[in-house]
């Protein structure tokens, strides 16, 4: 079963989210680059894909309480607060390379498959998407 294009080019899932911008901004400085170097197949990044979301899940309602607090903060605060939302995306991202995932963003997350990669963003319900290495995640097409 392979990738299938979607001819609308890559689409938001209904009621899909996008990362908060400002997540990615100030987390944009916490992410690791590297290949986790595992290889998976389908089932076997579904097999995870609970534990990737719970985890993701935790380091999201984390991130956002700090991002409320930002909002109301003394702006001598922000740059503490800024390190506490790097620290969280740190972590996460460390989790999900330690399950021999890729975290490719703020809640981004990329299985390599060698060829390409299942790709997960928070908050998709299900792994439903892959894309070349050379295309990304702008080339996500929908696998069934």
């Amino acid at each position: 079963m392979g990738p299938e294009r979607n001819r609308r080019g890559p689409a938001r899932q209904p009621g899909a989210a996008a990362p908060d911008a400002r997540v990615r901004v100030i987390a944009s400085t916490a992410m690791t680059a590297g290949d986790a170097g595992r290889r998976w197949t389908l089932d076997g990044a579904r097999a995870v894909l609970g534990d990737v979301r719970a985890r993701t899940e935790r380091a999201v309602r984390e991130a956002e309480v700090l991002l409320r607090e930002r909002e109301d903060a003394d702006p001598s605060r922000s740059g503490a607060i800024d390190a506490g939302i790097q620290a969280i995306v740190s972590r996460w991202a460390r989790e999900i390379e330690a399950l021999g995932a890729e975290a490719k963003g703020a809640w981004l997350v990329d299985f390599d498959t060698g060829s390409g990669c299942y790709c997960w963003r928070w908050p998709e319900p299900e792994l439903t998407w892959f894309h070349s290495h050379d295309e990304g995640f702008a080339g996500r097409t929908r696998i069934h």
